[in-house]
């Protein structure tokens, strides 16, 4: 998948003609300050594959580093 850059004019007049949907990822409370209007709201909590979902856009996985900052993948007496 290759991602490209979008402007703001472009995206509203897609949004506006039907073409797009703005999915905004943010909890409830951060999308109920304030938001695009028509904006829908998703919070990637809430999503069973937020992670993959992440990592798919950013290029950046957390994965690795939470395996390998748990007990069972330090070596006996590592602290880090």
């Amino acid at each position: 998948m290759t991602l490209t850059g979008l402007d703001p004019q472009t995206a509203a007049d897609r949004i506006k003609s039907g073409e797009l949907k703005l999915v905004d990822i943010r909890e409830a409370d951060e999308y109920g300050r304030e938001h695009i209007g028509g904006a829908i709201s998703l919070p990637l909590s809430g999503v069973d594959t937020a992670g993959l979902t992440f990592a798919g856009i950013s290029g950046w996985c957390g994965t690795a580093h939470v395996l390998a900052v748990m007990p069972w993948n330090r070596k006996a007496g590592s602290v880090s």
